[in-house]
């Protein structure tokens, strides 16, 4: 949820190889980069609810940036709630390739970095 909607977490990443079954072997990047775009409406101002709509961007690679991109859109129901802010996410990848991660749903509870 802190980076590219719509994939699972850390799942966008270069590979080398299949662990022992048969999953791609995930190696991580050396070079990252990603950004978002949000906007947000407030739904209940006495409760502190609001909506949003997001697009995020992503790279990765181990050699240079180029080497994998990713995107996602969506929205999102956001909670100033007693125990925490509370987010529902409803997320689409955009430029998924075959074998990629996607979710379509995601929940936090807790403070976003």
């Amino acid at each position: 949820i802190g980076s590219v909607r719509g994939y699972q977490g850390y799942s966008i990443s270069p590979v080398d190889g299949v662990d022992s079954s048969g999953d791609p072997f995930k190696i991580g990047g050396t070079q990252t980069f990603s950004n978002s775009l949000e906007f947000s409406v407030p739904l209940v101002p006495e409760a502190r609810m609001r909506a949003t709509a997001f697009i995020d961007y992503g790279m990765i690679g181990e050699k240079s940036l180029t080497e994998i991109k990713r995107g996602g859109y969506g929205v999102s129901l956001e909670w100033f709630s007693p125990v925490g802010p509370l987010q529902l996410v409803f997320a689409n990848p955009i430029g998924d390739k075959p074998g990629d991660d996607i979710t379509h749903f995601e929940f936090t509870i807790g403070q976003r970095f």
